[in-house]
């Protein structure tokens, strides 16, 4: 759904309340059904989002491993560092014993994302904290102690 949003963060919450509409008592119906037989249920998302404005693409042929519109992944840190120089408003990570040696991330900065000049997009991979938080909800039954 986010992926295929045209519209903004306003077209996917349109998306995701027709959806709810939908399917939402199948999906409160099947918790129902978990909880009553004493499981407890996990609720999170692979990863959150963020409605971002595009200020340009690279065209960097080869030397890129991976085009995503908040993340580059090069394996050459020149290669990055000169796609860089024509995006300044873009972080460089690498070379800090997080991620492999031979792997360097250009990721925009704020919410900036490589898409066309000043279009809308709705995407994840950055670093903002919607993107790098994952939500996590515990549902289960249990039985309060009143004072």
């Amino acid at each position: 759904m986010v992926h295929d949003t045209t519209l903004g963060t306003t077209g996917f919450q349109a998306s995701l309340n027709v959806w709810l509409e939908k399917y939402s008592e199948q999906l409160e119906d099947l918790v129902a059904a978990l909880l009553a037989q004493d499981f407890t249920v996990y609720l999170t998302s692979d990863r959150g989002h963020v409605e971002a404005r595009g200020f340009g693409q690279p065209s960097e042929g080869l030397t890129v491993d991976s085009r995503g519109r908040r993340a580059r992944i090069y394996s050459d840190r020149r290669a990055a560092a000169n796609v860089q120089q024509g995006f300044s408003q873009t972080i460089l990570w690498g070379g800090d014993g997080l991620l492999p040696d031979d792997i360097w991330v250009l990721m925009p900065e704020g919410r900036y994302a490589f898409a066309a000049f000043n279009e809308t997009v709705v995407t994840h991979g950055g670093l903002t904290l919607d993107e790098v938080v994952v939500p996590l909800v515990t549902i289960n039954l249990q039985e309060r102690d009143d004072e």
